[in-house]
């Protein structure tokens, strides 16, 4: 199987009102802008790329308990990310939720 598309992908919507704002209540749906193209809308091209989208709640998930491990781990003095580790789940963590926040509430 060849590997999935490297990133960075984008979430877009369908449909964006006059306005500018993104209408969710359209019914257009979410684009995911990154991998190919596929045939048919809503499919991948690419198996690695399907199996990445289907893995990325639970990736998500994982990184968010992760980051707060690690998180308490650097508060307490018990190790020292200076790798820049830490921003960059946390920059991964507010661009999978769409916000600023980074756990769920």
């Amino acid at each position: 199987m060849t590997p999935p598309t490297p990133g960075p992908w984008k979430a877009v919507p369908r449909h964006v009102d006059n306005d500018g704002t993104q209408d969710e209540m359209g019914g257009m749906g979410w684009d995911i802008e990154g991998p190919p193209e596929p045939m048919i809308r809503g499919q991948f091209a690419k198996a690695a790329d399907a199996y990445l989208g289907a893995a990325a709640p639970d990736l998500l998930a994982a990184l968010q308990s992760l980051y707060a491990a690690c998180e308490k781990l650097q508060d307490r003095g018990v190790v020292d990310f200076r790798s820049g580790a830490l921003e960059a789940a946390r920059a991964a963590i507010v661009r999978a939720r769409g916000s600023a926040t980074i756990c769920p509430t």
